[in-house]
């Protein structure tokens, strides 16, 4: 059982992580000047991956087992990958079946 309380725990804060950085991503862009064409953000700097808050880190660390830098690598890989997943699923159509991210900084 305590394996399994982890992994909640764990599924539980990435979840977090992801709403956090979601709701951090529309505020910061509402408020950011349109980039020029030649030079589109990326998906972590349009969800503000660099001004992540420091509770939602420290909860990262304690709930995942992360150090800092490990934290912040995760959520500019989240961020990355939820950018691939839409646009394959835009290019796939009905064939996407889906996407995930594994490692304890989802680099894979």
């Amino acid at each position: 059982m305590p394996h399994r309380h982890r992994h909640t725990r764990a599924v539980a804060a990435a979840a977090a992580a992801t709403a956090a950085l979601l709701v951090a991503g529309l505020s910061g862009s509402a408020s950011a000047g349109t980039a020029p064409a030649d030079s589109a953000p990326t998906a972590a700097e349009t969800l503000r991956t660099d001004a992540a808050p420091p509770a939602l880190l420290r909860a990262m660390e304690r709930d995942l087992g992360l150090d800092r830098r490990q934290a912040e690598r995760r959520l500019v890989n989240e961020a990355d990958a939820g950018a691939v997943a839409g646009r394959l699923r835009a290019a796939l159509g009905a064939d996407f079946a889906g996407a995930w991210v594994r490692g304890a900084e989802s680099g894979r």
